[in-house]
């Protein structure tokens, strides 16, 4: 895969994060996106894309996840944007929109 207007280097990366112990497509197995940075910066890809989020917050979310990344003490930090998220989700009227920004605020919750 190559990073596109519609495929980010961000989703490609939490894609790669997924692992199943046997694959069958007819078996419809759900998917459980690890709780981590990476795919935190795939949802903040998405959310840019669909303009979920303002883009001020935007921002400073990807700065503050790109800070936690780089040191441990940083990951503190992040739990300061969850109630914003939590809101935002609330008010959001996209559905899928919704749950990437409840899925974004529980990984910045705990990231891993």
């Amino acid at each position: 895969l190559t990073p596109s207007t519609f495929l980010t280097q961000n989703e490609i990366d939490a894609a790669n994060q997924v692992r199943v112990a046997e694959l069958n497509v007819q078996n419809q197995e759900r998917l459980v996106w690890p709780r981590n940075l990476i795919v935190a910066k795939a949802y903040l890809d998405q959310l840019e894309r669909s303009q979920a989020l303002p883009a001020d917050q935007l921002s400073s979310l990807r700065s503050a996840v790109e800070k936690a990344e780089g040191s441990s003490k940083d990951r503190g930090k992040l739990k300061s944007f969850v109630s914003s998220l939590k809101k935002a989700s609330a008010s959001t009227k996209n559905a899928a929109d919704a749950s990437r920004l409840t899925a974004l605020a529980d990984i910045l919750k705990r990231p891993v």
